[in-house]
């Protein structure tokens, strides 16, 4: 079986990276919490011990989702051939309003703040486009519309979040 490959940008990377360290130092206290709340006597009444076990639990099901998530990762990079990690504007011809989203790696997404994923209907649909080109995206309850896109654009690091109308 093909192992899976998660893409992502080097920030998406570091970020999960200082997460799982964080997850790391809150287990830690947390493991105090479980041996301090193990002194307070009867466990099966211990109410601070069952919610320290309950908060290992999560934190535990957190750390291998990163666990995974880091052993996947694959480092997309701009292309010539992709608009991943790039900032695409687009016109939505339905309407005549016109958007600029940054184009992320499976992880990402916040279209609010003008960040798709490259999986998304609309992230994919012009993560191969060129500057000029109308698509069509197709959303996940099968509705279509066009978009044309009117720029694209490698950002600086520091800017990545915007619309415009």
């Amino acid at each position: 079986m093909a192992r899976e490959k998660i893409l992502m940008t080097q920030e998406e990377y570091e970020e999960l990276l200082q997460e799982r360290k964080e997850i790391e130092e809150i287990l830690e206290a947390n493991r105090q919490d479980i041996s301090s709340a193990r002194g307070q006597g009867d466990l099966s009444e211990n109410a601070d011990y069952k919610a320290a076990r309950e908060e290992q639990a999560k934190l535990e099901t957190r750390r291998h989702e990163l666990d995974y998530k880091l052993k996947h990762a694959e480092i997309g990079e701009a292309s010539d051939e992709n608009n991943f990690d790039k900032d695409v504007t687009v016109k939505f011809l339905n309407d005549d309003f016109t958007a600029t989203y940054h184009i992320t790696g499976e992880l990402g997404g916040d279209p609010l703040n003008g960040i798709i994923s490259k999986d998304s209907p609309l992230g994919e649909a012009i993560f191969k486009a060129k500057k000029g080109q109308k698509v069509t995206v197709l959303t996940e309850d099968n509705d279509r519309f066009d978009v044309l896109v009117v720029d694209i654009k490698t950002p600086k690091k520091e800017s990545k979040k915007h619309n415009e109308k």
